[in-house]
């Protein structure tokens, strides 16, 4: 529990309101001396002093109302070392200094688990989060998902990239289910800004990924693209693929989580469309340069082509040209979002460690209970 076991300091997953505190705060301060007086003398052990200081800690209970349980070191009566502390159904346990947990593992009721460092009462540093329908490992600040971090699902949905406030934000990669992925800017947990999505155009599963709520939880992590995969789709002319390649490409402009804007998009066919879209759709004027041959000069409204010249039309030729621009400033965003996906590896990787660290303290800690727990039985069946 983000829990002073003295001063009463609280956070948000408390649930408790700040007169509840108050008046915590006061019933510590108040019995907290007096209660060690009327505690049996079998609930009070002397342990070495992990500091080889003069003063040496206690493994202590303390048991703040029927729910709020402290079970574990203590010294200068606050919690320091290794202990155990229960609020309601939640649990954390691992190493606490000055009163606030430093490294470790808490429980929810919910079955999600963080395993990593805290600062503050925050979970705060590198983490692991494995939460029912995902897992996240990287960086956090003051509790929330912030700076580098991938979070992925075991149906193989994974985001590789930035965070701001629990949400994608910055630049990043997710790769999906077909295969597709998109590279590019996101903006509180969407897509915003410039990228390049490539998709199979019969399984579009992104919907599926959004805020990861239809997945399950996964400990391993899923095959991504490689860097090599990923430069050569951003680097291919103009679309070159092959003729059996069933995949669709955009590359431009993105706003609400949709294609809207300025950008090139080529389809299965290997049909190429120059021009303004708006909320995925064709609209506006545009140059589509069929895989015939053929081009179209013309302009479109919900995919509809409603004006067709066939012959050069300036206000179609400028909406290339800015789709060009889109497009080349979308390859510039995506490879950006590829340094920042790299980058988020790195730090799941140092998640890993600091889950590792925050296990073994957790372990420590419940030795510490079980050992209380031991003394206790023995002496009050002596």
């Amino acid at each position: 529990m983000l829990f002073d076991l003295i001063l009463g300091k609280t956070s948000t997953y408390t649930g408790l309101s700040k007169k509840r505190v108050r008046q915590l705060n006061h019933a510590l301060y108040a019995s907290v001396h007096e209660e060690e007086e009327k505690l049996p003398a079998h609930r009070f052990y002397d342990a070495e002093s992990s500091d080889g200081a003069q003063r040496s800690t206690k493994l202590l209970r303390y048991e703040f109302e029927r729910e709020q349980v402290y079970l574990g070191e203590v010294l200068d009566n606050k919690a320091q070392g290794h202990g155990v502390f229960h609020f309601k159904d939640c649990q954390f346990g691992g190493l606490w200094e000055n009163g606030m947990e430093t490294v470790g593992c808490y429980l929810w009721p919910s079955g999600v688990q963080y395993y990593g460092l805290w600062e503050k009462g925050y979970r705060h540093g590198n983490g692991v989060e494995k939460h029912q329908t995902y897992v996240y490992k990287g960086e956090w600040v003051k509790g929330a998902k912030q700076g580098y971090g991938v979070a992925s699902s075991q149906s193989g949905c994974k985001y590789e990239g930035t965070w701001y406030n629990n949400l994608h934000d910055g630049y990043g990669l997710e790769v999906y289910k077909d295969g597709g992925f998109y590279s590019g800017q996101f903006n509180h947990g969407i897509r915003d800004g410039h990228g390049i999505r490539i998709f199979n155009p019969t399984r579009r599963l992104r919907d599926a990924f959004i805020h990861l709520k239809d997945t399950v939880p996964a400990d391993s992590t899923d095959d991504v693209p490689s860097e090599i995969d990923l430069e050569r789709h951003i680097n291919t002319e103009m679309f070159e693929t092959s003729p059996t390649e069933k995949t669709e490409i955009y590359r431009g402009q993105w706003k609400g989580d949709k294609r809207h804007g300025p950008g090139i998009h080529r389809n299965s066919q290997g049909d190429i469309y120059e021009g303004s879209f708006k909320e995925n759709m064709r609209h506006g004027y545009g140059i589509l340069r069929a895989a015939s041959g053929q081009i179209v000069y013309g302009k479109w409204r919900k995919n509809e082509l409603i004006k067709n010249t066939r012959s050069f039309n300036s206000s179609s030729q400028k909406a290339s040209n800015a789709a060009k621009e889109s497009c080349a400033t979308a390859e510039r965003k995506s490879r950006l979002a590829l340094s920042r996906a790299l980058g988020a590896r790195r730090f799941a990787q140092w998640a890993v460690l600091s889950q590792r660290e925050a296990y073994k303290h957790f372990a420590l800690a419940e030795e510490k209970r079980k050992k209380y727990r031991l003394r206790l039985c023995v002496d009050t069946t002596a």
